[in-house]
């Protein structure tokens, strides 16, 4: 019962933040207020850590052929402590995957194959991410619940081909952290990452515009990722 009180105590925060952004016009004007004009708390920290993400959607199964159902990374982000239970952050970090495709030649008159070539492709996806959040502590366990948005930068690359794009997109986290000292934490955290593209965005290799279904708007991911937070007393 009492964890279920914790959580209900986390979300009621979380939905005040989101509040007060949506009011908000800019996120400029947000962060100006709460970092200057609010009683402040004052501790910052700084988060490292690496992840493992799943894909969880055809169109992000579909990005990288024969790339597994995994994207790899690192996550790092500052974060400010405005209160014991608010905070504010900026996250970034990179996730990546890569695999190979095989393309063929072959002969314009007879439709032989006459040879092979084994192609690389990859790709990476950088954030640069704005966060809110609300935290909990209890001895020395803290439980935190984020929300994060910004710009996605998005790389693939076939062969000698490269696509780019920025896209808007959003990441919730969910995680736990141990202190370990008085300036130092280990944690755990579940979190999903959001980014908002067209149907034409990222087709898959060998993609034909004539018989192709129209294609889905959204890059989901869903993984965990394990990381150290100093905090600056």
């Amino acid at each position: 019962m009492w964890y279920i009180l914790k959580i209900l105590y986390i979300f009621s925060h979380l939905i005040i933040l989101i509040t007060i952004l949506i009011t908000m016009k800019h996120i400029s004007t947000t962060l100006f207020l709460l970092l200057f004009a609010l009683p402040v708390f004052s501790q910052f920290e700084l988060n490292v850590g690496f992840e493992a993400d799943f894909k969880f959607n055809d169109k992000t199964e579909n990005l990288v052929p024969n790339s597994g159902m995994l994207f790899y990374g690192f996550n790092a982000a500052i974060g400010y402590g405005i209160t014991p239970t608010f905070r504010m952050g900026i996250q970034s970090g990179g996730i990546f995957t890569s695999g190979e495709y095989t393309e063929h030649t072959s002969d314009p008159n007879t439709g032989i194959i006459t040879n092979e070539i084994d192609v690389e492709a990859k790709m990476s996806m950088i954030p640069m991410l704005v966060s809110i959040g609300t935290t909990v502590y209890s001895e020395k366990m803290r439980y935190f619940l984020e929300i994060a948005g910004g710009p996605y930068f998005v790389s693939r690359t076939f062969g000698n081909t490269v696509e780019k794009g920025v896209h808007m997109g959003f990441r919730p986290n969910v995680g736990i952290d141990y202190q370990l000292t008085n300036n130092l934490m280990i944690g755990i955290k579940s979190h999903a990452n959001v980014v908002l593209t067209k149907p034409e965005d990222y087709r898959p290799q060998g993609y034909d515009s004539l018989w192709g279904e129209p294609g889905e708007k959204v890059i989901f991911l869903g993984g965990a990722s394990i990381g150290l937070t100093y905090v600056f007393l």
